[in-house]
């Protein structure tokens, strides 16, 4: 589909559009933690920054787009205080503890990727590759050594792509417990070396 523009940076005026297609993406990963679709997105859609994100556009309308941590910034970083504001004092401090338990280490000379996500209607036209392709160049200009990220056990599709770009799976983490929660039973962690 030639008619895709790539760019490094959300439109400010797509934050909401990013937001909902950020969520649907990675549904089960933030149900038990932001509850509602309606609240996940306004909590999702106040804690993104713009300027972490390589997004995907068709005709000016958001279709994809990838989150990456870049100079210790994340595209998302939920904050404890929109918690609090969404679900009150202790409700906020719970579900923020929870989302710590989900949070990765950042480690030097990495791009960590927070999250690729594709809207439905445009998936199998090739977005998710270029934007990981636009991931891997943006990585190289910014003198990266490694990309890093972390697939789940219930998204094959995202793990065979990633494959097929050339990530490697380094080890990967089950979840006990704790899956009936979270929705999957592990995930694994994928490296690209640069």
């Amino acid at each position: 589909m030639d008619e895709i523009t790539i760019q490094v940076g959300l439109p400010e005026h797509l934050r909401h559009e990013a937001a909902k297609i950020y969520f649907d993406a990675f549904r089960r990963k933030l149900n038990p933690i932001l509850k509602s679709p309606e609240t996940a997105v306004a909590v999702l859609q106040h804690d993104l920054d713009e300027q972490q994100a390589i997004v995907a556009l068709h005709q000016d309308r958001l279709v994809g787009l990838v989150g990456i941590q870049h100079n210790n910034r994340h595209f998302i970083e939920i904050r404890q205080d929109t918690l609090i504001r969404e679900f009150g004092w202790f409700s906020g401090r719970v579900r923020h503890a929870l989302r710590l338990l989900l949070s990765r280490p950042y480690q030097t000379g990495e791009l960590l990727m927070d999250g690729i996500a594709v809207t439905s209607e445009m998936r199998g036209y090739g977005i998710g590759t270029r934007l990981l392709n636009a991931a891997i160049e943006f990585a190289q200009k910014n003198a990266y050594q490694t990309i890093r990220l972390d697939v789940v056990d219930t998204n094959p599709d995202a793990r065979r792509l990633y494959e097929r770009m050339g990530f490697v799976a380094t080890k990967t983490e089950y979840y006990g417990l704790l899956t009936r929660w979270m929705g999957f039973t592990g995930s694994t962690t994928m490296r690209f070396d640069l």
